[in-house]
């Protein structure tokens, strides 16, 4: 009788596209190596993709609020208590091999029910500072994987599996294109992100910035530039009112493409963001959003920037003039954007995906092993 090696691996994410795209990314080498991905994710995030790019998909049932409220905690915990028996019903239908969390409220739930019913369980830190949730469940779960070299507040006693973060395949044959500086001549690509949420400081900053910019440069200036929804139109105008050739919207779904065809990114410092230009090779100029948790974005693009793969400001110190200097100084110099794209394409580690397949599936084989043993020994 042939033994069937196949097996079902739950993925648990949520909240934002920073704890969502790492868990898409693992989730298309699973199926390569032959197992079943299934994701559990909340609202805020399945409507970042299509559903036809999800195999398997389930809804985790939270209303979690942020709060410093007695109630709002207490209602907190309640909506835990539901969540986590609705999470419960779900895997013992689904019956997985094991459950790996990429953070967010959205997954404690999840995790934890998975832990109730003994299923092997592994735990993947995104950013640089470990998030509340995971520094929670670091202890309880079986495995603790990180993406950054350094990565702070993680529990005493935790093993830690540096494996870095997962991209998704998209992106492959775009950091096999090399990465070309802008010419003395010729348009300047300049591609701003604010992460999933938007970052309206660049709305406000950008356009600004590229009318206090030497017409010589401004006008080989093209800028594709993701904006909050209600300030799209605004930031259109203000743009054409310069004379610049730009492309707003709320959401892009070809970032690997508008990632391969930039000369300088100017973007937000969640980790997926800084992990997938420097995967793809590109310079980029980081500000990280000031009321991130902890601090997470600073100690990412800290990271990205000590390594030579680009720049950071903190908000309170960019202007204008600050924007417009900075840009003009850069691409007025190749070699530096070339010398930071490739100690960009350097900082990542190409090979995540693979070795956090192989952990999850060595992490099953010994846990089935430890099940016979015990079973073997009653």
């Amino acid at each position: 009788m042939v033994q069937d090696n196949r097996k079902i691996i739950l993925l648990a994410t949520g909240g934002t596209g920073g704890h969502l795209f790492p868990a898409l990314a693992l989730a298309e080498t699973i199926s390569k190596r032959g197992h079943r991905p299934i994701m559990f994710m909340d609202r805020r995030v399945s409507s970042l993709v299509k559903d036809s790019s999800i195999p398997d998909k389930y809804l985790i049932n939270t209303k979690y609020k942020s709060t410093n409220t007695i109630i709002g905690n207490l209602n907190n915990l309640i909506d835990l208590g539901f969540s986590m028996r609705d999470a419960k019903f779900k895997i013992k239908k689904i019956k997985p091999s094991a459950v790996v969390g990429f953070g967010s409220y959205a997954s404690a739930s999840v995790m934890l029910a998975a832990m109730r019913l003994k299923v092997p369980t592994m735990i993947h830190e995104q950013n640089a500072v470990v998030g509340k949730v995971n520094r929670f469940l670091s202890k309880r779960v079986d495995r603790f994987c990180t993406s950054f070299k350094k990565t702070i507040m993680v529990p005493n006693g935790v093993s830690v599996y540096r494996t870095g973060m997962p991209i998704r395949d998209t992106f492959l044959n775009i950091r096999k294109k090399k990465y070309r500086a802008p010419g003395v001549t010729g348009k300047i690509r300049i591609l701003v992100l604010g992460g999933s949420q938007g970052a309206a400081i660049f709305s406000d900053l950008m356009p600004i910035a590229m009318g206090l910019t030497h017409e010589k440069i401004r006008k080989r200036i093209t800028i594709v530039q993701q904006c909050r929804p209600e300030l799209i139109r605004e930031t259109q105008e203000r743009y054409s009112s310069y004379g610049i050739e730009a492309e707003v919207n709320h959401f892009f779904d070809n970032i690997p493409s508008l990632l391969g065809s930039s000369h300088l990114i100017l973007a937000r410092a969640g980790s997926s963001t800084i992990n997938e230009v420097a995967y793809v090779g590109r310079p980029g100029v980081f500000v990280p959003y000031p009321s991130a948790t902890d601090n997470h974005q600073v100690f990412n693009a800290t990271q990205l920037v000590e390594s030579g793969g680009g720049w950071l400001r903190e908000q309170n110190e960019i202007t204008p003039k600050l924007i417009s200097n900075l840009i003009t100084r850069l691409v007025s110099n190749p070699s530096v954007l070339l010398g930071a794209a490739s100690s960009a394409k350097d900082f990542v580690k190409v090979d995540c995906k693979e070795n956090l397949t192989e952990l999850i599936e060595d992490l099953i084989h010994l846990k089935s092993k430890s099940h016979i043993f015990k079973k073997g020994s009653s």
